[in-house]
């Protein structure tokens, strides 16, 4: 064992007990192809809240920042190359573009990776020159024995695949790993989907059999009575059986007809609304699937109360509980991987203030801090700080709603600037008596010395 390694390599003290086969590669539990299928291609509800949730991400701007001595902010100006790269990662990609596709993959996969290029001539530091995404099952990960990936694998097929290796004390890689808890896989993280799977079936099979019974005529059901002398033995039966299941069962089959000879008669039976009420089955179907990625129903337009009230409520609800945490998660994410490539002690954060969902609340707060300025029970001062802007300069001077007077003027009781001037001429007046309430009388010497 070497020096470095012997005193700088961290250990998981763990990591011996529940890494099995360290080198190799860990297990997918999922079909990354047919999830993005099933719940993603032929589910509008799963699509219409991945997709919702993942464009309001990407809209949000990314502030690139440092702090000076005092811990003041100090944001990177557009020229740096940290800003660069993330409004520009790659030529075909925007800032928006990308984080909408990183935020996709994590919401259908559980799993979203960037890859960074950097160029031929610096080979040391590695500053990346380019981000990209990458489709979730194009990665391998092979394990390492603390928890922390030896290797990260990129490719079509293992076999063929290009290996991003894993610093193992400092956890750098070229490759971003952004992913969710998964309670028995300490490598890959959890699909959504698999949590919303029997609901987006249930969706499914209910859309495909309104679909098919619609397309068949919209025959209700019925069964098969037959009306023979003599009784069918048990293999025509069954083969009679199997006839019906492969003919009319099924949804791809509803309301197909089957062909019948003279000894079998079709007994229609009525359909009970309240049993088969496939549209509210659907619509549950749809509310569980909207709850799993915190899509409020009214935000994806999934019937129910949808007044403006609500609406407005829903919005607000999504951004604060779905939208913002993600955005959290994905810049916090960029930080801890990209900021080890730059020398400045960077830090990303959202720009709250262009979140324009979030209006109504900032119009809240600052409606309310006016409030405790206006009862007395904070300072304009502290209300400035409250409302993060700066402190006045000595110059500066603030106007109040009394005929838009200077506020110095104001918190004096003066009304107009006359009656500041008479105010002031008092004030010198009472500066020239003495003790006795009498005006003191300054003489003037000559250049003499003697009394004028």
């Amino acid at each position: 064992m070497g020096l470095f390694t012997k005193f700088f390599t961290k250990s998981n003290p763990v990591s011996a007990f529940i890494v099995q086969s360290p080198g190799t590669t860990a297990h997918k539990e999922k079909d990354y192809i047919k999830i993005s299928k099933e719940a993603y291609q032929y589910c509008s509800i799963a699509f219409r809240a991945i997709d919702k949730i993942a464009k309001s991400v990407s809209k949000i701007p990314i502030v690139a920042y440092t702090e000076d001595e005092t811990g003041e902010r100090v944001d990177l100006p557009n020229t740096h190359p940290l800003v660069q790269l993330l409004n520009r990662p790659n030529p075909i990609q925007s800032r928006v573009d990308l984080i909408y596709y990183l935020t996709s993959y994590k919401l259908l996969d559980g799993n979203g990776y960037l890859v960074k290029t950097h160029s031929t001539g610096d080979r040391n530091k590695k500053t990346p020159l380019e981000l990209y995404t990458v489709q979730p099952n194009y990665i391998f990960i092979e394990k390492g024995a603390d928890g922390i990936p030896n290797a990260y694998k990129v490719g079509s097929s293992e076999s063929n695949a290009k290996r991003y290796d894993v610093n193992q004390v400092s956890g750098r890689s070229d490759i971003m790993h952004w992913k969710t808890f998964h309670p028995t896989n300490m490598w890959y993280g959890l699909s959504p989907m698999q949590a919303a799977g029997i609901h987006v079936d249930t969706f499914n099979q209910s859309q495909l059999w309104n679909y098919s019974l619609l397309k068949n005529g919209g025959k209700p059901l019925g069964a098969v009575k037959y009306t023979g002398e003599n009784q069918l033995s048990k293999k025509q039966f069954e083969e009679f059986k199997t006839r019906v299941k492969t003919e009319v069962s099924d949804a791809v089959n509803a309301g197909t007809v089957l062909a019948l000879d003279g000894q079998f008669d079709w007994v229609q039976i009525s359909t009970d609304p309240v049993d088969m009420d496939f549209t509210e089955n659907q619509l549950n179907a749809a509310r569980f699937i909207a709850s799993v990625y915190g899509v409020p129903p009214q935000i994806i337009n999934i019937p129910g109360e949808n007044t403006y009230s609500n609406m407005q409520e829903a919005k607000e609800e999504f951004w604060t509980d779905t939208v913002i945490p993600t955005a959290e998660s994905v810049v916090e994410k960029l930080e801890h991987w990209l900021s080890p490539f730059y020398d400045e002690g960077i830090k990303l954060t959202l720009d709250y203030d262009k979140i324009e969902a979030l209006e109504r609340k900032r119009t809240q707060k600052r409606e309310g801090i006016v409030g405790l300025v206006d009862k007395g029970i904070i300072s304009r001062k502290e209300a400035r700080q409250m409302l993060g802007y700066d402190e006045l300069d000595a110059n500066d001077s603030l106007l109040v709603p009394a005929n838009l007077i200077p506020l110095s003027l104001a918190e004096e009781g003066v009304e107009t600037e006359e009656e500041a001037e008479e105010i002031e001429e008092e004030k010198e007046y009472i500066a020239m008596l003495d003790s006795k309430g009498e005006p003191v009388i300054k003489e003037k010497k000559n250049k003499g010395g003697e009394d004028d």
